[in-house]
């Protein structure tokens, strides 16, 4: 019954992160996010860029919920002995949705945002939501990464690696390896050019 319990759990929280609503979005507002895109990933990049700002701000309210909502009270919900390794698989099953979604023939976005909102909802353990948005700020505010497709890349990796000596049980640090792995699985598949990486620091600006 415990693992029965936790298996639903987690297709739920698969099948939530599979709603894309960048083309939710699109759809209500008539847009096209991806048609003009580097990616063509329907996600909340794009959905301000080409959807203007209802259509983006729609976007990234859903997929923050969609990933929010579903880890924070299904781990409350599953039974206290519930296998470790399910609740790795809870964790991860939204990004999951998001990347592969099962509605839209397993063409999805990077799982950025969705990924953000699984960390926070693992409270109060934010050591890997922390370590994600802080890495993410350094690369985009303080060392700039060009173009974007690179800073992802960067900071998923260092994020890992910081996330797995970390001391954060088991589970956040499956849960998390199966989301970096993924997202950079996704971004290396990016139809998007390879453009050369380039750093600079803004101090030397």
């Amino acid at each position: 019954m415990i693992v029965t319990r936790a298996i639903i759990f987690i297709v739920i929280a698969y099948l939530c992160g599979s709603i894309l609503f960048g083309r939710v979005a699109a759809a209500l507002f008539h847009k096209d996010i991806t048609g003009d895109s580097i990616d063509g990933v329907p996600g909340t990049s794009n959905a301000y860029k080409y959807g203007g700002f209802g259509c983006g701000t729609l976007t990234l309210a859903g997929d923050v919920l969609k990933g929010l909502i579903p880890v924070f009270f299904f781990l409350r919900w599953m039974d206290p002995a519930t296998p470790w390794f399910l609740r790795a698989f809870l964790i991860a099953a939204p990004v999951i949705g998001h990347i592969l979604p099962v509605f839209f023939k397993f063409r999805g976005g990077k799982g950025n945002a969705t990924t953000f909102a699984v960390l926070f909802a693992l409270m109060p353990v934010l050591g890997p939501f922390i370590i994600l948005a802080a890495v993410f700020i350094i690369l985009t505010v303080l060392i700039r990464i060009s173009p974007n497709y690179y800073t992802l890349i960067v900071t998923y990796v260092i994020t890992l690696i910081l996330v797995l000596i970390g001391h954060y049980g088991p589970a956040i640090t499956l849960g998390f390896s199966i989301i970096a792995v993924a997202v950079l699985i996704r971004m290396f598949a990016s139809r998007e050019e390879k453009e050369k990486m380039e750093v600079r620091f803004i101090w030397m600006h």
